[in-house]
């Protein structure tokens, strides 16, 4: 196995994560956000519809065209080799492994919680009662969102600069 598949096997992975979350985490809690509104109408529907379909065409595309977001984010680069063997594995590369993971996974939590933030957002502001932690609650994803791609298109640098710290070379 070559680590551009192994890649995409991950970001396969996460896509379908993405749309276990959506229904098991969006859904229920949109649903639940009408039925329990004061003032549910025809357009908090349609939002929370246009929302759950847009996502649903999000992870199709992550899922079908994995191997394009691993060319874009260049994800198979800088590693000493292009396979996967567990003989020559070294700390850079578990390190390097690490960052990616953590940074994908961020990505994947933080889409959710963004998902769920508009949706509080517009609601709040369907009936007035828009806030500045409203505003706050919304960037935090976003900020996670940003961080988690940093980490995984800077994932050979975050690892040198770690390694020099705690002594790792190849």
């Amino acid at each position: 196995m070559t680590k551009k598949d192994f890649f995409i096997l991950l970001i396969k992975i996460m896509g379908l994560y993405f749309f276990i979350q959506m229904f098991f985490y969006i859904l229920p809690q949109s649903y639940s956000f009408i039925t329990l509104a004061p003032r549910a109408d025809r357009g908090s529907v349609w939002l929370i519809f246009l929302v759950f379909a847009i996502s649903i065409l999000f992870f199709y595309l992550i899922i079908r065209y994995a191997h394009i977001i691993v060319v874009f984010l260049g994800l198979e680069k800088h590693f000493d080799s292009s396979g996967i063997e567990t003989n020559h594995i070294t700390k850079k590369d578990i390190l390097q492994l690490g960052i990616i993971i953590i940074g994908g996974m961020l990505i994947v939590n933080s889409f959710v919680d963004f998902q769920h933030q508009i949706l509080l957002y517009y609601r709040s502001k369907e009936l007035g009662t828009l806030d500045d932690i409203s505003n706050i609650r919304l960037a935090i994803p976003v900020l996670n969102i940003l961080i988690g791609y940093l980490l995984m298109t800077n994932y050979d640098l975050i690892a040198k600069k770690i390694g020099q710290k705690n002594e790792i070379h190849n």
